[in-house]
């Protein structure tokens, strides 16, 4: 009796010990797998971010994914991506592809309308452009001379004089010609047409001017953005001299 109890003892161990061999190899094996799973890091996004934007280092960040769910279009550098416009809406945590930005030369104009504005072009030449010294991303001011005017009823005649007045002040310059961004070499030829960033009151008074009257640009200084309120200008808010009347 004695015997058979130490029988059952021993063979009790040894399944014990091949038990706990089979758990350790399976846990191992299991280890082993999960250590093969290769990891890379993509770029995906903080937050969200909007289409029509210019993606910046907040928008973004580095993020380890297994290698089996990371998209092949997806970005593994962050300096490839800060600077470009996102072509659509990137949802927080989605991995930045390449299909989804561009390079901001790559960008057609209504991407690069502020909100709000609208993309409105008028012809001009040398004197209008300032000797061609405006560039796209510039912002100026437009003023426009308006001839005599005059306007008769039964009852009276209104005289509208030579004046001319500052319309608009610090506009964006979106594109000169078909250029949407400051030229590597000098032009040969200058653009034809210049377009502006405008409200919808602004691209009225624009259109109206252009039509009507001579129109100017004032190239204004990097960072000024004051406006200034001015009643507009006559012949003689300037200069008298050289005036004569002849008498009835």
């Amino acid at each position: 009796m004695q015997m058979t109890n130490k029988k059952i003892l021993v063979i009790a161990i040894i399944l014990s010990l091949i038990t706990s061999f089979m758990i350790y190899s399976y846990i191992n094996r299991l280890k082993n797998n999960t250590d093969m799973n290769e990891y890379i890091k993509v770029v995906i996004a903080e937050k969200n971010i909007e289409a029509k934007t210019i993606i910046s280092n907040k928008d973004v960040k580095l993020k380890e994914i297994m290698i089996d769910y990371v998209n092949p279009n997806a970005y593994t550098n962050i300096e490839d991506v800060v600077g470009k416009y996102a072509k659509e809406i990137i949802i927080e945590g989605e991995q930045v592809l390449s299909e989804r930005i561009v390079n901001e030369d790559k960008m057609i104009l209504s991407y690069k309308v502020p909100e709000g504005r609208r993309a409105v072009t008028i012809h001009v030449n040398e004197a209008v452009m300032v000797a061609d010294f405006i560039r796209p991303g510039d912002y100026i001011d437009v003023m426009v001379t308006f001839d005599k005017y005059e306007i008769e009823t039964m009852a009276e005649k209104i005289i509208y004089p030579r004046t001319t007045k500052v319309i608009l002040q610090n506009i964006l310059v979106l594109g000169m010609g078909q250029l949407q961004k400051v030229p590597d070499e000098p032009r040969i030829e200058l653009p034809q047409t210049v377009t502006l960033a405008v409200t919808l009151e602004e691209a009225e008074k624009l259109a109206f001017s252009e039509e009507t009257g001579v129109l100017k640009m004032a190239l204004r200084h990097v960072g000024d953005e004051s406006i200034k309120q001015t009643p507009g200008v006559l012949r003689e808010n300037i200069s008298d001299k050289g005036r004569y009347v002849v008498p009835k």
